[in-house]
């Protein structure tokens, strides 16, 4: 046995309505995949420059990635930790000045990340909002319309 649902046609102002609400939706769960996504990768231990000139002449660290003043490193034993570097000195400045041996920041991959753009986040939220003030205007000019034909139908 079916249900039967008698309702009303969606008119253009409730269509756009329902499409602006869809899009939205669309867009909030776009950006919360795009930030899980980002964290999911991150580091969960935080190490000081001396933990990591032990691990380094100990030979634990398989790679090093440096972006901006982070370095995150990653372990031949699969933990990944991440350091602030303080200063305008390079990790590799820093270690060898800690006594790691040149043989030591040889085998160990070492790379050069790029920084992510600032306020990516914001930047891609924005940009879904950027046809947001076109579909109100549809509304409002939908609205207006609609307004003038029902007094239209008043007068007549």
């Amino acid at each position: 046995m079916g249900i039967l649902v008698i309702a009303e046609p969606l008119g253009w102002g409730k269509r756009l309505g329902l499409l602006l609400g869809l899009v939205l939706l669309a867009g909030v769960v776009a950006l919360a995949a795009s930030w899980a996504a980002e964290r999911l990768g991150q580091p969960t231990d935080v190490w000081t420059a001396d933990q990591l000139a032990r691990a380094m002449k100990q030979s634990e660290v398989e790679r090093l990635v440096v972006r901006g003043n982070q370095v995150t490193v990653e372990t031949k034993a699969g933990v990944r930790a991440l350091i602030r570097r303080e200063g305008e000195a390079s990790i590799l400045k820093v270690l060898r000045d800690m006594g790691v041996p040149e043989e030591r920041l040889r085998d160990t991959e070492i790379v050069v990340a790029a920084l992510p753009p600032p306020f990516d986040l914001v930047a891609s939220f924005a940009s879904l909002f950027c046809g947001t003030p076109i579909v109100i205007l549809l509304l409002g000019i939908g609205g207006v319309i609609r307004f003038s034909r029902g007094r239209r139908q008043q007068k007549e």
